[in-house]
């Protein structure tokens, strides 16, 4: 099953836009920063993460902070995935980071009211470290009808393609549940949401599943 993927720190909020002198807003696309595990995660889970930052976020602007680049090029060395990670992370808009990445991305994060996607457990724990802050995973209402099957969670027994999706979106629930009890004593709360439907080319290229 899929990990925790769509974690943000900080604020979430709506797209924000620019008013002009005629009173009609202009979209601003939002601001993603990318971590080192981020850029892994298409190679170790097959994930289309442009598709799906876009599908979640709408018109998003990608960004790798310098010391992230850094510290991929030093896995590349001896790690494939890394190296896929690195010349993924070339397609997207580099800023200028300071200190470890994990720094660039609670201090970008924060001065760019950026979303910060990560899988990083360290960097989660200076998350709560820097509280009060949140986290807010995206699900679907499609976790209702789910059941998880200890013995077949990858689905090689049986498989079905909404199965997996809603088993898939029950794991995240758990998921979420747990780490909001591991966190309760401090100040960051978790949540899940359900985004609804929304106007979006999801699911489209998935054929009969």
């Amino acid at each position: 099953m899929y990990r925790a993927i769509f974690n943000t720190l900080g604020n979430f909020s709506h797209m924000e836009g620019l008013r002009t002198g005629r009173g009609c807003t202009i979209p601003v696309p939002r601001t993603v920063l990318l971590d080192a595990n981020a850029l892994l995660m298409p190679f170790q889970f097959r994930i289309n993460l442009e598709a799906e930052l876009r599908r979640l976020l709408g018109d998003v602007d990608i960004v790798v902070p310098t010391p992230v680049l850094e510290e991929l090029r030093l896995l590349a060395t001896h790690d494939r995935d890394a190296k896929a990670g690195e010349r993924l992370a070339a397609r997207y808009r580099s800023v200028e980071g300071h200190g470890s990445a994990d720094d660039a991305l609670l201090e970008l994060g924060q001065a760019l009211h950026a979303v910060v996607l990560t899988n990083d457990q360290p960097l989660l724990d200076r998350l709560e470290a820097s509280a009060p802050a949140r986290v807010i995973n995206t699900s679907s209402n499609a976790h209702e009808r789910a059941k998880l099957n200890g013995e077949d969670l990858e689905g090689k027994q049986r498989h079905a393609g909404f199965r997996a999706y809603g088993q898939s979106k029950l794991a995240l629930q758990l998921l979420t549940y747990e780490f909001a009890r591991r966190v309760e004593p401090t100040k960051v709360t978790i949540n899940a949401y359900h985004p609804g439907f929304v106007a979006s080319r999801f699911g489209w290229n998935n054929g009969p599943v």
